[in-house]
């Protein structure tokens, strides 16, 4: 699931209201605005699919949605999602995917305790050290 920075969306209420104000459309500026935003948000996002090096051949996704959890000297301190992929012809897992940021850190205390929870409940949770 692709996120939006707060950032990206006020360009895009910007560009809505300016062009509100210069033609009075309320439909036409709302098109621009979105097409705007869109464009902003599907940069970059092609990508292509890993490619496992022994076998020559694109992996393809195993898992979607996986805990990786940062470890450091004091233990857990973050926690990310990602996908978990695997070469169909040697069985060669890796993980990529990650999100823009991580869903909980350490110092979120409960709530970072019940993301873990979650996620080795009903995933697959990783540890990376």
């Amino acid at each position: 699931m692709a996120t939006v920075s707060k950032s990206l969306a006020r360009k895009a209420l910007k560009t809505f209201l300016r062009e509100k104000s210069n033609d009075g459309e309320e439909a036409s500026c709302m098109r621009v605005a979105l097409e705007e935003f869109l464009e902003e948000v599907n940069k970059g996002r092609s990508y292509h699919r890993p490619v496992c090096t022994a076998c020559q051949v694109e992996m393809y996704p195993e898992k979607n949605g996986v805990g990786v959890l940062d470890m450091a000297d004091f233990g857990p301190a973050s926690l990310w999602d990602a996908d978990l992929w695997q070469c169909s012809k040697c069985g060669l897992q890796i993980v990529s995917g990650f999100g823009n940021n991580p869903i909980s850190r350490h110092h979120e205390g409960e709530r970072f305790e019940k993301f873990i929870k979650n996620y080795r409940d009903y995933s697959l949770i990783i540890e990376s050290r």
